[in-house]
């Protein structure tokens, strides 16, 4: 039981450092919840994760200063998620792909910097050939493996595209810590 609790506690630390280190990313942090590294059982797979983020005001690069004016924005997407787990396995894992399109609608106005646009569109992709589900009596872990391609618009500033490809590593440990049946596995 103890030893399970440190895995976790040494899973949690790991995930946060990272998700500090890619600020930057595609990836939206806290989506899945708290199962979010069980794997479902081999079949296809889909998730959709709606996301709305509504900026109030925008600070000057470096400075803990809002830009002068009414600066506002938005972003909603639809980060379609398409997930295949296989009836093989690998390195004792449950083995499978995935991909993530996303559908972006942007609006900013940013009045310092004369910007008023809006752009809607697919978004970067992302392709994950390797997704490893292992399963436990009172545990589930993950790991996989990716890139985001630069395959959207960035020629506007409200444009769907980030402009950069990235590798992305994903990895997660759901523990159950009770003596109730382990709930049916979520997806990573």
């Amino acid at each position: 039981m103890k030893k399970h609790r440190v895995i976790a506690a040494l899973a949690l630390a790991g995930g946060l450092a990272v998700s500090s280190a890619q600020a930057e990313g595609h990836y939206v942090p806290g989506v899945e919840g708290l199962q979010g590294a069980s794997v479902p059982p081999p079949g296809f797979y889909y998730l959709g994760y709606l996301v709305n983020y509504n900026i109030d005001d925008f600070r000057a690069p470096g400075t803990s200063s809002n830009l002068p004016g009414h600066n506002r924005g938005t972003v909603t997407a639809l980060s379609n998620r398409f997930v295949w787990i296989s009836q093989y396995k690998l390195l004792g894992a449950d083995y499978g792909m995935e991909a993530i399109v996303p559908v972006m609608r942007t609006s900013l106005t940013i009045n310092a910097a004369g910007i008023s646009d809006t752009r809607s569109g697919v978004g970067d992709v992302y392709l994950g050939p390797l997704l490893l589900g292992w399963h436990g009596q009172q545990w589930d872990a993950v790991a996989a493996a990716g890139v985001w391609l630069d395959s959207a618009s960035t020629s506007h500033p409200a444009s769907p595209g980030k402009g950069f490809k990235s590798t992305m590593l994903t990895g997660g440990l759901t523990c159950i810590t009770s003596t109730a049946p382990k709930p049916g596995p979520a997806l990573a």
